[in-house]
C-alpha cells in the first residue's frame, strides 16, 4: 500500500506498507529498503531516495517521484538504453564490498536443476487448489493438458543444449557471473518524470540473480506496460547479452526462455492460491468479484502459454 503525504510545510514524501504473511516469510520491506540504499549510496538516482524505516510497523518512507506511468506504445529507443544503463550501473556495483551482504533476488535459480525445482513448486501448489473453488477444475485441466506437455518438453530441450556444450545443469552460477537485478524490472515499474527522464520503482526482490532471468523476465512480463515491439524486444536482448559480456550467456538465455514463460503462466493463475490472493488484497488491486477475475487469468495464462510455444525460441539474438 503506498500512501502520499503531503507535510503542512508543502513538502510530500511516499510512505509504503508492505504485506506480511505468516506462509511467506520474505523481507520485503528490508529487500526494497535496503537494496535502494546500496544504490543510492553509490551515486544511483533514477531511484526514489530511501528516507527512514520501521521494520516493527511494516512501513517506510522514501521520496515521493512527480510522474506518470508508462505504456506500451509509448516506449521509445530511449527508454530501452535508459533501461539498459540502469542495469549495467547495477552489474558494475557488484564488486563492491557491501554488495556481498545483499541477498539472493527473490526466488533466483542459478542452475537448470534450481528452475525446474522451482516450476514444481509452482505446479504443485496449484494443482493442491481445492476442486470446489469456482474454475479450479478448469485450471488443473489446463495445467495437466497443455502446461505440463510443454514444460516436459522444454526441460529437457535446455537440459539437452547445456550438457551439449558441456554445462553442468546442477551446478550453480559462478558469482561473478551473476549480476545485481530489481527481479521484477520493466516500464510497468517505471515514472516517467516531467523532464521526460524514468526513475525505477519495485525493489522488493532485489539481490543477486542470473542475468539470464533478468533479460527473460523482462521480454515475457505479461504487464501491458511490457507487451513492446519486436524491433524494441530484440534491441533489449541484444545489447542486454553485450552488456553481461558473459560466453555462456546467450546459450543459457534460449535454454531456460520457454521454461521462465511457463513460470510466468504460473505467476498468472496465482488468482487460484488462497495467500496470493491475500496480498492482491492488501495491495487493493482487486476490481472484479472473484470469479470472474481467476477465469480472465486462466484465459491471460492460456494465451500466454500460446504465445511462447509459437516464439521458443529468440530469433533476434
Amino acid at each position: 500500500q503506498v500512501y502520499r503525504l503531503t507535510y503542512a510545510d508543502g513538502r510530500t514524501l511516499a510512505a509504503k506498507r508492505y504485506h506480511r504473511d505468516p506462509n511467506d516469510p520474505r523481507d520485503r520491506l528490508g529487500n526494497e529498503y535496503g537494496g535502494l540504499d546500496f544504490l543510492w549510496s553509490h551515486g544511483l538516482r533514477d531511484i526514489p531516495r530511501p528516507l527512514a524505516r520501521d521494520p516493527e510497523s511494516g512501513y517506510a518512507l522514501f521520496e515521493f517521484i512527480e510522474g506518470r506511468r508508462l505504456t506500451a506504445d509509448e516506449v521509445t529507443v530511449r527508454d530501452i538504453e535508459a533501461a539498459l544503463t540502469f542495469l549495467g550501473r547495477l552489474h558494475a556495483l557488484r564488486g563492491q564490498p557491501a554488495a556481498a551482504g545483499l541477498p539472493p533476488a527473490s526466488e533466483a535459480c542459478f542452475c537448470l536443476t534450481e528452475v525446474l525445482k522451482d516450476l514444481q513448486n509452482r505446479s504443485q501448489r496449484l494443482m493442491a487448489v481445492d476442486d470446489a473453488l469456482a474454475g479450479a477444475r478448469d485450471m488443473k485441466s489446463f495445467l495437466s493438458t497443455k502446461l505440463e506437455p510443454f514444460l516436459l518438453w522444454a526441460a529437457d530441450r535446455g537440459r539437452g543444449r547445456l550438457e551439449k556444450v558441456g554445462l553442468d545443469c546442477r551446478t550453480g552460477l559462478p558469482r561473478e557471473h551473476q549480476t545485481l537485478s530489481p527481479s521484477d524490472f520493466g516500464f510497468h515499474n517505471a515514472l516517467r518524470r516531467p523532464s521526460g527522464e524514468l526513475t525505477f520503482l519495485d525493489f522488493e526482490y532485489f539481490g543477486w540473480d542470473d542475468p539470464a532471468k533478468t533479460i527473460a523476465d523482462f521480454l515475457l512480463h505479461p504487464h501491458p506496460a511490457m507487451q513492446l515491439d519486436e524491433g524494441l524486444r530484440g534491441l533489449f536482448a541484444r545489447q542486454a547479452l553485450e552488456l553481461f559480456g558473459e560466453q555462456a550467456l546467450p546459450l543459457r538465455l534460449q535454454a531456460y526462455y520457454p521454461l521462465f514463460g511457463v513460470k510466468w503462466c504460473m505467476i498468472l493463475l496465482n488468482e487460484f492460491v488462497a495467500g496470493d490472493l491475500r496480498r492482491r488484497r492488501f495491495a487493493g488491486g482487486l476490481g472484479e468479484d472473484d470469479v470472474a477475475r481467476r477465469a480472465r487469468q486462466l484465459a491471460k495464462a492460456e494465451d500466454k502459454l500460446a504465445g511462447i510455444v509459437m516464439q521458443n525460441e529468440l530469433s533476434f539474438i
